[in-house]
């Protein structure tokens, strides 16, 4: 296609330019921050008799916090193509009583074969997250900590790979072509023109911090009564290289 050999294929790299853009363009990434926020905002439960059952569903609502976590997830989405999350489900409580967010590049996904089904998600829990663990089972204020993790990541927590239930599994993908599997970020577009943009800001950065002024030529010697040794040259250059450094004022003596 036309990005052969500009847009890189590893989807580790391809993630980190789309972040890229999201966190510095002044346009992608405001359009994104943008679509995240306006399709939500505060809402109240209503329609159900059963008082219990109304408190049951605010509670897990609360314990979610999904008022801020859905512009989260959408700009996942929009950024990266797709969003994972890992919930916990509560026997006590019956009902999910959190949801860890997972990053993309921990994750293994196998697509099935049948349209409207999500993929497995096999997960590498990444080194913070263990360290976290371990952390609350000596540490009094991460006590909760246990109550809120699903039963399949203690076999992660030792450094092996967390097959994800798909009940208690949250995927949201941005699709392409309803046969490609590839995540296909929002800016998808837009990165043939980053690239150029990226690498004549480079340049141009580049050429503004290596010389700010011309090349100052120092001619010494008159070429018949006196032709200056190595040393001399180099002490002759070294001064005025320390005059030109200073911002103030320069003054070299010499003599006639």
């Amino acid at each position: 296609g036309i990005s052969e050999g500009f847009v890189t294929k590893s989807p580790g790299k391809y993630r980190a330019m789309c972040r890229d853009i999201y966190m510095f363009d002044p346009i992608a990434g405001v359009a994104v921050d943008v679509a995240s926020y306006m399709p939500f905002g505060n809402f109240t439960l209503s329609g159900i008799p059963d008082r219990a059952v109304l408190d049951t569903y605010a509670a897990c609502i609360d314990a979610l916090n999904f008022v801020e976590f859905l512009p989260q997830i959408t700009r996942d989405a929009l950024v990266y193509g797709a969003h994972v999350s890992a919930m916990n489900y509560s026997e006590s409580k019956r009902y999910f009583n959190s949801v860890i967010p997972l990053h993309l590049d921990d994750c293994t996904i196998t697509w099935p074969m049948v349209a409207g089904v999500d993929p497995l998600v096999d997960v590498k829990l990444p080194a913070q997250m263990r360290a976290t663990f371990k952390a609350s089972q000596k540490d009094e204020r991460l006590s909760w900590l246990a109550d809120r993790l699903p039963a399949s990541f203690e076999k992660g927590m030792g450094g092996g790979v967390v097959k994800l239930s798909p009940m208690n599994t949250l995927f949201l993908q941005r699709r392409g072509l309803s046969n490609d599997n590839e995540l296909q970020s929002y800016f998808n577009r837009i990165l043939m023109f980053y690239l150029f943009e990226k690498s004549m800001m480079r340049g141009t950065v580049e050429g503004a911090a290596s010389r700010q002024k011309p090349i100052l030529h120092v001619s010494v010697g008159d070429g018949l009564d006196w032709i200056p040794q190595q040393a001399q040259l180099e002490t002759i250059g070294r001064l005025f290289m320390e005059a030109d450094a200073d911002p103030m004022s320069s003054i070299v003596t010499t003599r006639n």
